[in-house]
């Protein structure tokens, strides 16, 4: 009877064990669906956390016609980010680029690897550990953490900006993706 008990003892650790150590969960598409319709929007926010320092930075998150989600925010022609949520086949990308002066372009694309509380999982495929993008979205704003090699790299806190406000900042970013650096920023 006692190596029974130790049996089921052992078999639950192990499927303990197991459970920790299961692949992410992957949303489904109409989970993907809403986190994207989520995403779309005006966010600004500063003192976010960069290599390089704090930043504030707005992104005007718009829906394309192909479906894709799509966010692009410049100082200047060498200093950018761009993020792009699409979908490939069954899967789905977060492709983001950035530039900044001596240091040149990164540009990199993850594939959604799972989901949780704390936001949408994006990895960079065949190199785990190296790259990862957490995105997160809800009415009041967006959160997106970046780490490289395993070590916190950018972290995002973005309020939502709706009116008024909005619309200057959109059409700020619009003009300044077009290349237009000729006016002040906001």
């Amino acid at each position: 009877m006692k190596s029974l008990l130790k049996l089921g003892i052992l078999a639950a650790a192990l499927t303990v064990a197991l459970a920790a150590k299961a692949e992410p969960t992957l949303p489904t598409d109409a989970e993907v669906q809403a986190h994207l319709a989520a995403l779309e929007g005006v966010f600004e926010g500063a003192e976010n956390v960069t290599p390089f320092g704090p930043l504030s930075i707005a992104f005007s998150f718009v829906r394309e016609e192909n479906g894709d989600v799509h966010a692009h925010s410049a100082q200047d022609a060498s200093t950018w980010i761009d993020l792009r949520f699409t979908r490939e086949g069954d899967t789905w990308r977060f492709a983001e680029g950035a530039s900044m002066p001596g240091l040149g372009v990164q540009e990199y694309t993850m594939d959604l690897v799972g989901h949780g509380e704390s936001g949408f999982v994006w990895e960079v495929v065949g190199r785990p550990g190296f790259l990862q993008a957490v995105t997160y979205a809800d009415a009041e704003g967006i959160r997106l953490t970046v780490s490289l090699r395993g070590k916190p790299h950018v972290d995002f806190k973005l309020p939502r900006v709706v009116g008024p406000r909005a619309e200057q900042i959109a059409a700020e970013l619009a003009r300044r993706a077009a290349g237009d650096f000729s006016r002040a920023s906001r």
